[in-house]
């Protein structure tokens, strides 16, 4: 269970109010912005901006984080290795997490507590200053309140959508990987975040232009949206099929062409755990908390609810790598995989994550920036699904007989 506080009020260190309404927009200046450990053992947060920007500021445990959230301010040209000079931050995350909000995540190594806090400059130069100090874990979880939610992460339970029948077109859920706070792999002057948007706008454009299908995508921008609401968005849109879109990078060996995964809690390899563990962190890095887990009737109907879906996803996985092949894409040598991905646990429509390629492929990288190449890709996709939807639907017509 994630435990947090606000640092908006934090007695003990003398801290005044540390919130404002948030309504103005400004732009980080990257020169000068920095965070660096202090003689003390904590650190110091220095972020110039473009102008005033209403801010809060909170920090959240396991793992320990210090968390700035803006209404809203844009990190163009702040780059991770000249602003965080730091040995106490183990990582830093900023970005958007809707169209309004924006963060800064500074993963610490040791329980820090803001002791001051300021914003002072002219209107086209501002700078944002945050005193940080050490103090003891149990300091630290002294001041943290409990929250406690209904919400489990995956585990919204729901029976099997009813399929398609007649003319009724199919509801596809795209989902583009990442956005936001959280761009993914480094795709060099792309992201993964943009690049699978990118891809996923153009896939959603074949798949009307194909007609039979409706599409909804879980983000049409460059904002972070979390796991569960990615599967909540296809639900309540009444989606048919879920697809998320990656395109990671392999820190070891070599990997390269289409691969997909489906649930499994057994991965196929411990780099496929890896993997689906980077991703179910997502939520953690952008400062979002995941309490609750839910409890063993909510998993007993998933499993009742996935007899029905999980053959009819390894169906659809099959379907897409197959077509993509004919298309004249190319697939990786083991393209069919199973991970514990949460953003797949979804039990009722059929949910497949494709890696489109690995960025640390330049071969891969090549391709999904050729706009020729990535329509392959997605010419294969909607052929897959189409070879795919008109099976499901006649063996749906079977089980009604």
């Amino acid at each position: 269970m994630i435990r947090w506080f606000l640092v908006l009020i934090f007695a003990t260190f003398g801290m005044a109010a540390h919130a404002q309404s948030l309504t103005a927009v400004g732009t980080v200046i990257p020169k000068g912005s920095t965070v660096k450990d202090t003689k003390a053992g904590g650190l110091q947060l220095t972020l110039r901006m473009t102008q005033r920007v209403p801010y809060r500021v909170f920090t959240m445990s396991e793992p320990n984080r210090v968390v700035v959230e803006f209404k809203v301010l844009g990190f163009a040209g702040l780059e991770t290795l000249t602003f965080d000079r730091s040995d106490v931050v183990s990582a830093v995350h900023f970005g958007a997490i809707d169209a309004t909000t924006s963060r800064l995540v500074m993963e610490v190594e040791a329980p820090l507590a803001v002791r001051a806090a300021s914003m002072a400059g002219s209107t086209a130069q501002v700078s944002l200053q945050l005193a940080m100090v050490p103090v003891s874990q149990e300091t630290f979880d002294a001041f943290v309140q409990w929250e406690e939610t209904d919400k489990a992460l995956g585990l919204q339970v729901a029976p099997p959508k009813a399929r398609p029948v007649g003319d009724a077109p199919w509801i596809i859920a795209l989902d583009p990987g990442h956005g936001g706070i959280d761009p993914g792999a480094d795709g060099g002057r792309r992201s993964e975040a943009d690049l699978m948007l990118l891809f996923a706008f153009e896939l959603r454009d074949a798949l009307r232009r194909k007609g039979g299908f409706d599409v909804v995508m879980t983000r049409e921008m460059d904002v972070f949206v979390g796991l569960e609401d990615r599967m909540t968005i296809a639900r309540e849109a009444g989606a048919d099929v879920f697809i998320s879109l990656h395109a990671d990078a392999v820190a070891e060996g070599y990997a390269e062409g289409l691969t997909t995964y489906v649930l499994s809690e057994d991965a196929s390899t411990q780099a496929d755990a890896k993997l689906a563990a980077r991703h179910n962190r997502a939520d953690i890095l952008a400062g979002v908390d995941l309490t609750g887990q839910g409890d063993s009737v909510a998993e007993i109907l998933l499993d009742l609810a996935r007899r029905e879906t999980t053959p009819r996803t390894q169906r659809l996985s099959k379907a897409v790598v197959d077509a993509v092949v004919k298309a004249g894409g190319v697939a990786n040598s083991k393209p069919f995989r199973q991970g514990d991905f949460a953003v797949l646990r979804s039990a009722d429509m059929p949910s497949v994550l494709v890696e489109l390629g690995f960025l640390s492929s330049p071969a891969d990288l090549a391709r999904l920036n050729d706009p020729v190449a990535r329509k392959t890709i997605i010419n294969g996709i909607v052929n897959g699904l189409v070879e795919w939807a008109v099976q499901d639907a006649a063996e749906a017509r079977l089980l009604r007989q």
